[in-house]
């Protein structure tokens, strides 16, 4: 009867006889660490402030050392008073805002609770009132 090279190795063993040559047994192990996550190429918000022309609006705080942007949009915004549609599109595209998070913002409607999106190092909460002002919390992690 033959026995496969494998059987006879095993039988061998496990009869105490050494005349086999050892075996070495070998296992590839991959090791892979955490790696640190890639430093956003955003600009800041405190760019944003300034490029967007923020500075002087009605209800409009750059605050907790330029790492929040909050602003109000009213139903009807008033040039050079207050932020304008096109001010809000500014921060929204310079913060690569995805068309994701603009088709849940469109979607919002009046008095519907507040919502929050993040992308990259990047939090955006919004709340629309009832008299159809909108809110925009821009975060940014650092």
């Amino acid at each position: 009867m033959m026995k496969t090279a494998a059987v006879a190795a095993l039988a061998l063993a496990l009869s105490g006889c050494t005349s086999q040559a050892p075996v070495t047994i070998t296992k590839t192990v991959t090791v892979t660490t955490e790696a640190a996550p890639p430093k956003s190429n955003l600009p800041t918000l405190s760019d944003l402030y300034g490029t967007c022309k923020l500075d002087g609006l009605m209800q409009v705080v750059l605050g907790d050392g330029g790492s929040t942007l909050s602003f109000e949009m009213p139903a009807y915004p008033i040039e050079t008073l207050t932020v304008t549609v096109d001010q809000a599109v500014c921060v929204a595209l310079g913060l690569e805002m995805p068309s994701s998070v603009n088709a849940k913002i469109a979607a919002t409607g009046y008095g519907d609770p507040t919502a929050s999106e993040s992308w990259e190092n990047v939090t955006l909460t919004w709340k629309i009132s009832d008299k159809g002002a909108t809110t925009f919390i821009y975060e940014m992690a650092t």
